[in-house]
């Protein structure tokens, strides 16, 4: 059997090597006995977190709707199933008495008893008031 060198490395294959002296193999790296091999899986050691499960379903929530916002803000008639809604005009007198009520249903807080109690009060007060002879000097 010869050994054959293709022609291209031919004259090549006869210039002689020098080896650096400064450059060396490294050693072989020898692992500690105790040491735990790696699983065949993961899964085993994977707990699940219950308790951060609601924060990220919320965060996930939170996304998709900025994220339904903002397209929404660029297309309004945009619809991702690919049924696009058909945008219809509404006058703008009607458009602020929309944003009116809503404004106001923001704002308007539940009553409670002691609201109630303090209507009750100054309507006793209005009603005293009207019955009250007029003060001052009468000539």
């Amino acid at each position: 059997m010869s050994t054959s060198v293709p022609i291209l490395y031919g004259p090549s294959a006869h210039v002689p090597l020098i080896k650096d002296p400064s450059l060396r193999v490294p050693p072989p790296i020898a692992a500690p006995q105790d040491l735990h091999p790696l699983p065949p899986s993961l899964a085993d050691y994977f707990v699940y977190p219950f308790t951060l499960e609601r924060a990220i379903v919320a965060e996930r929530e939170r996304r998709e709707a900025a994220r339904r916002a903002e397209l929404h803000r660029l297309a309004p008639g945009w619809d991702e199933q690919g049924q696009g809604a058909v945008l219809v005009p509404t006058p703008r007198a009607q458009q602020q008495q929309q944003q009116q009520r809503a404004a106001e249903q923001a704002t308007q807080q539940p009553r409670g008893p002691m609201d109630e109690l303090v209507d009750h009060l100054a309507a006793l007060d209005a009603k005293d008031q009207s019955n009250a002879p007029p003060s001052g000097p009468l000539f």
